[in-house]
């Protein structure tokens, strides 16, 4: 039996994190954990490494634009993929987001049906 892809989800709205998590768990067999801001997953020393970051943009205590490049600026958590899930597609945000180091956008509101296809191909690409 294989590992499943792991992902730390960076999501202040308990309602769409919810729903990503079911999405991600039931319908792709990812192993999600869920955190409300930008600093609760900083501060997550104990847990291990994700395979991917999927970060709201818009959070509570700082972009996901700004969380992005704290973890990059780590060297443990440096090379972790990214995609961040915004209502907020302009293409000169989208442009910055890929140039601080994110693999994609995913539009919100995202298709619960179709999001663990949209991440999975995302990974696969990267």
């Amino acid at each position: 039996m294989t590992t499943p892809v792991s992902i730390a989800l960076v999501e202040d709205d308990p309602d769409i994190a919810t729903l990503a998590q079911i999405a991600l768990v039931e319908m792709g067999g990812f192993a999600v954990r869920h955190f409300g801001s930008g600093p609760e997953l900083l501060t997550d020393r104990d847990g291990p490494l994700p395979d991917l970051y999927l970060l709201d943009y818009r959070l509570p205590d700082m972009t996901g634009e700004e969380l992005l490049g704290k973890l990059r600026a780590d060297p443990r958590t440096a090379a972790i993929p990214a995609i961040f899930m915004t209502a907020s597609l302009m293409p000169d945000r989208i442009k910055a987001l890929k140039d601080v180091g994110a693999l994609d956008v995913i539009a919100k509101p995202f298709d619960p049906l179709t999001l663990a296809d949209q991440v999975r191909k995302l990974l696969d690409r990267a």
